[in-house]
């Protein structure tokens, strides 16, 4: 048995000394359902070329999956991955993902001019760029324009309004506001949105590598205003568990919140029946605002494609994850991934209306709005990041109060 063992080594070695063995590429990614489907059918096409193993893991937990490789040193051929240098710069200074300027070395697929301005800031860590944008995200303040209606309230356009509109809400039995915080999510974003409300707090959130200051006058009032949403019960009880994307979403379509604040890659979840009663308006007024919200949005590039540059650098392995890497960073992956509800694409795409009523909505209703990066853009490392997620989690739930909340953050800064 040993004797046949070394011999099938040996003829696999001589196998692919000769060049037979076709590579296999990895390719790492957290979106399920239709770019899911959509990959599985270009491996398929592929696989005269080479072996493409697809590797999908939802969400945070896809985030998980690729620091723990990295860390065995099993890196992905090519992954998504979250962008800004808050999350890629460990992974850039350590020489695990490739400069894109090695790959358009290699490949005429795409050109810088390819994608729109701005986007290529996300992936740069020390004047370089070390990954493809692909998906751009704005959030939107969706309200069911039918239940306000149906109680005889106005929108909301300032904190006064939803402390009034909570009281009816819930004598009614509706959530006033679905939002909650579950490993950051999505009560992260929104306290970004209420933060720059204040005079200078977008100031102090895009000086944060270099200040290490949270402890602002901004963060303070946007954490006294998140304590106010509890106070009033604007939010479902248990922002555990009404946490994250898929309960915050479900709330609403089944109507039992009146309001929730989102981001483009929920879009496709949304019921259309529902989206017919609902309207787009800004984010209401914190007390005292400088800034008003409907001016701006809060956004940027959600992820981004990354390249090993092991991989790359491997004569044996550089096709095959260049003709992967060409395909991603087609015109109808882009488009696919905008229609399907995964982002506005960072690429400059003429894309056709019609394709869903609220992608539209949000589109329109943005256009015109600045866009300002959130706090996770500008924290000096992913460790004070992922400390200011578990924090957002201990506000929302009323588990901390403001002060200590900010206190909570400003301590993991200060141990960078």
């Amino acid at each position: 048995m040993i004797l046949a063992l070394a011999a099938s080594v040996f003829a696999n070695g001589q196998s692919e000394a000769a060049g037979d063995a076709k590579p296999v590429i990895r390719y790492a990614y957290q979106w399920t359902g239709d770019f899911d489907e959509q990959m599985k059918a270009y491996a398929e096409s592929v696989k005269d070329e080479y072996i493409l193993e697809l590797e999908c893991t939802p969400g945070l937990d896809h985030k998980q999956k690729i620091q723990v490789e990295v860390a065995a040193g099993e890196t992905p051929d090519v992954f998504q991955y979250w962008s800004y240098e808050t999350n890629l710069r460990d992974l850039a200074k350590n020489g695990i993902i490739l400069d894109v300027d090695d790959y358009m070395a290699v490949s005429n697929e795409v050109s810088r001019e390819s994608f729109s301005a701005g986007a290529w800031s996300s992936t740069e860590v020390e004047g370089k760029n070390y990954g493809f944008p692909v998906s751009s995200f704005k959030g939107f303040f969706l309200a069911n324009k039918a239940l306000f209606d149906s109680y005889g309230l106005e929108l909301p356009e300032t904190w006064a309004d939803l402390e009034q509109a909570a009281v009816v809400f819930r004598e009614n039995g509706i959530i006033p506001l679905s939002m909650g915080s579950v490993k950051g999510d999505p009560g992260h974003l929104f306290f970004s949105a209420l933060a720059f409300q204040a005079a200078g707090g977008y100031q102090d959130a895009q000086a944060l590598a270099g200040t290490l200051n949270f402890d602002t006058e901004a963060n303070h009032r946007a954490a006294d205003a998140v304590a106010d949403l509890i106070e009033w019960q604007v939010m479902p009880s248990d922002t555990i568990t009404n946490g994250g994307w898929g309960p915050q979403t479900a709330l609403y379509n089944s109507r039992k919140a009146a309001m929730v604040y989102s981001f483009p890659w929920k879009i496709s979840d949304f019921k259309a029946e529902v989206v017919e009663e609902s309207v787009l308006i800004p984010v209401p007024a914190i007390p005292g605002a400088e800034v008003a919200s409907a001016g701006f949005t809060v956004g940027g590039i959600s992820i981004s494609n990354l390249i090993s540059k092991k991989s790359f650098d491997d004569p044996a392995r550089q096709a095959g994850v260049t003709a992967l890497t060409d395909y991603l960073l087609s015109d109808k992956v882009y488009a696919d991934v905008a229609l399907n509800g995964k982002g506005f694409p960072a690429k400059i795409l003429d894309l056709p209306e019609g394709q869903n009523p609220l992608f539209d909505m949000v589109q329109k209703f943005t256009s015109e709005q600045d866009i300002y990066g959130i706090h996770e853009f500008f924290f000096p490392t992913l460790m004070s990041f992922d400390g200011y997620k578990s924090a957002c989690d201990e506000l929302y739930a009323g588990a901390v109060t403001s002060d200590e909340f900010v206190a909570k953050v400003q301590r993991g800064l200060n141990r960078k």
